[in-house]
């Protein structure tokens, strides 16, 4: 496993390296097993050859200080290597920006964890100058390690996280060429539920930030086509989209391949759509799911944080619920948000949300 860290600033001299980068990779160390090729420091000319060879690393704590009249390149990354897992930093120096735009900031470069950094000054002699801070976040609003000026401990954490996300499994979603069927007959209430589920959410997180709508939704006929019952399919909201506005021919169909997921037609299906698939086999009575980023009143909650698309989720799910036949159940996803199971439309119509804290504190390091 290799691992490039970056950081340090970079400027058209010979930069000057991190004291902080030099405490985070000490920490990384104590736990995490790869072969760690370091850059504190140096010049702007040489970012843009080290993203280019992104494909060549595991893991990437990119983190350099550069000016703001330079170009990042940090959005280039997972251009680059869209499979690596990705640790990037946020200056917050005076809350100049909110914990919503910290979180889409990540969305938007795609990281799979952030280091946030801030400043204090000593309550105890103000006059001293400000310290460094941090606290490991991710996308999901999760906080990870709360803040704290040991730069060492926040290492060992990002690593330990990063091995946990690398324990994760997930599946590639290839395209087939064949048409798309048009979806069945389904009760148009479905749609009313989850354009209805989809206002409540953006009512219970009003601060986001991104284009990168969060949830989805799913349906299978059970009655008329039994085709696609024998083959696996589902129909499944389609990645990225408000779900405020979905309609029926939004939605993409789906199967399941060998060791895939395959869609048909032009939209890919939500990232989540691999899990779904694994739950409508398991729940046989099951016809409907939606899922969402807040947490559903009363419902039960998984252990472990997960994050989204990966299949260890739906043996999270499968411990919550064991039993089969279940038909009409919610799960709250720890760390995540929740997805609800039904047969009866009854039951989605009748759930009640609650907003995730924000920052959810799911630390146990």
């Amino acid at each position: 496993m290799k691992v490039l860290v970056v950081g340090g600033t970079f400027d058209s001299m010979e930069g000057s390296p991190s004291t902080i980068l030099t405490q985070l990779i000490s920490g990384m160390r104590k736990h995490h097993p790869g072969d760690f090729i370091v850059v504190n420091g140096g010049k702007i000319a040489d970012l843009e050859p080290m993203v280019q060879t992104a494909h060549l690393y595991d893991h990437i704590v990119w983190m350099p200080n550069v000016s703001n009249n330079e170009r990042k390149y940090v959005q280039d990354i997972k251009h680059y290597n869209p499979h690596c897992l990705l640790v990037t930093s946020k200056r917050n120096i005076g809350d100049k920006y909110t914990l919503a735009q910290v979180i889409a900031h990540a969305l938007q470069l795609k990281s799979n964890l952030l280091l946030e950094i801030s400043s204090y000054t000593p309550a105890a002699a103000p006059a001293r100058p400000a310290s460094y801070v941090g606290r490991v976040l991710d996308p999901l609003a999760n906080c990870y390690k709360g803040w704290t000026d040991d730069f060492d401990d926040l290492g060992l954490v990002i690593a330990i996280r990063l091995m946990e996300l690398s324990k994760f499994i997930r599946m590639g979603s290839p395209h087939e060429k064949e048409l798309a069927a048009s979806p069945p007959n389904v009760d148009n209430r479905f749609f009313e539920i989850v354009r209805k589920h989809a206002d409540a959410f953006h009512q219970l997180i009003p601060e986001i930030q991104t284009t990168r709508f969060l949830g989805n939704a799913s349906f299978r006929c059970r009655h008329g086509f039994p085709s696609f019952k024998e083959q696996g399919r589902i129909f499944v909201s389609p990645r990225n989209v408000d779900k405020r506005y979905l309609i029926k021919p939004n939605f993409v169909v789906v199967a399941q391949g060998t060791n895939n997921v395959l869609y048909y037609g032009k939209n890919k299906p939500s990232v989540d759509t691999p899990i779904q698939l694994i739950l409508y086999r398991i729940y046989q009575e099951v016809r409907y799911m939606t899922h969402g980023h807040v947490y559903v009143k009363g419902a039960p909650r998984t252990n472990h944080t997960i994050s989204c698309g990966a299949l260890n989720e739906a043996a999270e799910i499968l411990r919550t619920q064991p039993n089969p036949t279940e038909a009409n159940f919610a799960v709250n996803l720890r760390g995540h948000g929740f997805i609800a199971l039904a047969k009866d439309l009854d039951f989605l119509d009748s759930l009640e949300f609650e907003p995730r804290p924000s920052p959810e504190n799911v630390w146990k390091y």
